[in-house]
């Protein structure tokens, strides 16, 4: 009996620890499948989020792009704007006369110079020596400067020109000046200046030391020079000309006086000098509105 007691008690004890170790057992490989679990769905969930962090910089790529491409196309439009502008200076001065773009040029100026003081009609006197090739030119409506046709060949001082020139030196003075009256003897002529009479009165003091150096003065009583031109004196030279506002703002005493533009066939004391057929037809063609102006170089 205590035998049979024995043999069921170990049985009853093995039971148990087989039992008990079944049960460990089956919780750990539980706890072990619940942590592959885990992972699995973290890393489902990592991988479903790659996704959405690619999408976003993919987002922040178009957006740069989006942002830029504004930028390249105003930096293309500003370039050609640049290029357009260049490219309209450059017909602008390809569309003037060449032989004009150079003899300004040659004086130091240029077509900016001329629109600065409002200038649509230009004389060129180019001299060499005591002749000169004499030319004109006009600014049309659309901005260019056109040859009026009325070159010619003309005399400056003897001693040619200078920016030196002075009272009684024989030189023609140098420079860029504006054109002032006309005048005449005998008949009136054709002009689109003022103009003024020659007559027994009239004189141009060339008096250093007078109050009215270097002006035009109608004689009434005794004069207040020592020197002054008698203009009808010189008849020949003085039937048609146009005075050039040489020396006259201010009045400069010794600087120089009395520069025309006048008739005539040989070398001057400062004046230039041109055929009569040719002073009537500059006469005729310069216009006070159009603020000519005369390069002497």
């Amino acid at each position: 009996m205590s035998k049979i007691l024995m043999k069921i008690t170990v049985f009853f004890l093995v039971f148990t620890l087989f039992f008990v170790g079944t049960v460990v057992i089956g919780r750990y490989v539980n706890s072990d499948k619940d942590n592959e679990s885990e992972d699995s769905e973290v890393t489902e969930e990592e991988n479903v989020e790659e996704p959405t962090t690619v999408a976003d910089t993919q987002e922040v790529v178009i957006d740069v792009s989006v942002t830029e491409e504004p930028t390249t196309e105003q930096t293309t439009e500003s370039t050609e704007d640049a290029s357009e502008t260049d490219a309209s200076s450059e017909e602008d001065n390809v569309s003037q006369p060449e032989e004009l773009t150079a003899l300004l040029a040659e004086s130091g100026r240029d077509y900016t110079s001329l629109e600065s003081v409002g200038c649509n009609q230009l004389i060129i006197v180019d001299s060499e020596a005591n002749k000169a090739s004499i030319y004109m030119y006009e600014k049309d409506d659309t901005g260019l400067w056109v040859n009026c046709g009325l070159d010619t060949q003309g005399f400056v001082g003897a001693n040619g020109v200078s920016s030196e020139s002075y009272e009684g030196s024989g030189m023609t003075p140098a420079g860029f000046f504006s054109v002032g009256e006309a005048f005449y003897i005998e008949d009136e002529p054709k002009t689109g200046l003022s103009s003024f009479h020659v007559t027994e009165n009239t004189y141009w003091v060339d008096d250093p030391d007078s109050p009215y150096y270097n002006q035009k003065v109608e004689l009434e009583g005794d004069p207040e020079w020592d020197s002054a031109e008698h203009m009808i004196s010189y008849y020949d030279a003085y039937i048609y000309g146009f005075v050039i506002n040489f020396n006259m703002d201010p009045v400069v005493p010794g600087k120089g006086s009395a520069i025309f533009f006048h008739v005539g066939y040989n070398s001057t004391a400062g004046c230039i000098a041109v055929s009569q057929d040719m002073m009537l037809q500059y006469l005729a063609k310069l216009d006070a509105s159009k603020n000519p102006y005369i390069i002497m170089q």
